[in-house]
């Protein structure tokens, strides 16, 4: 599975909300139950289903989908 589709469905499992709400546009600004404790916890998912870490001060900016799969890309990349 590629790494957006992976993140749409971690996104979409933290949330509780369908896949089909979770699209490539998906952000804090479009899905109601991403706020600060809903982004904490998207943040620890992800870096469990993709096995990364992400730095403290990246986390402000990884408030979308688009976001989260480059920052994903170029950290695996990094490894």
């Amino acid at each position: 599975m590629e790494v957006e589709a992976r993140v749409r469905k971690v996104i979409a499992d933290v949330f509780n909300v369908p896949e089909n709400q979770v699209d490539e546009n998906c952000s804090s600004e479009t899905l109601d139950a991403w706020d600060s404790l809903g982004h904490l916890q998207v943040i620890m998912a992800i870096e469990k289903e993709f096995d990364v870490r992400f730095k403290t001060t990246d986390l402000p900016a990884l408030m979308s989908v688009p976001q989260l799969v480059k920052q994903i890309t170029s950290t695996k990349a990094g490894k």
